[in-house]
């Protein structure tokens, strides 16, 4: 799996929704919704919100850096768990002489 969270231009970037693809398979995965932030005295309010799988895994983050590292991380999650259930091959133990 190879999950391709979408580069968007920050200039023009309210109210956008666009598609996360799988690279592997060129299927739509998710989305990533843009809009502005909005900034409060004490804290700034994430602008982006990326939804995989159905709202399986979603998350809201203020930059693209961190839609990527989500995205990257759902995408090792889901790579480990495919290994997990591939068949292994059986070994033979080891003597050591």
């Amino acid at each position: 799996m190879d999950i391709q969270v979408p580069k968007v231009d920050g200039r023009a970037r309210k109210g956008f929704v666009h598609d996360v693809i799988d690279g592997d398979t060129g299927e739509r995965i998710g989305t990533l919704e843009c809009g502005c932030g909005m900034r409060l005295p004490n804290m700034r309010q994430p602008g982006r919100t990326i939804s995989l799988f159905g709202g399986r895994h979603c998350g809201c983050f203020e930059t693209h850096a961190e839609c990527v590292a989500f995205a990257r991380g759902v995408e090792s999650v889901i790579n480990s768990d495919r290994l997990d259930q591939a068949p292994r091959a059986s070994q033979r133990p080891l003597r050591l002489p």
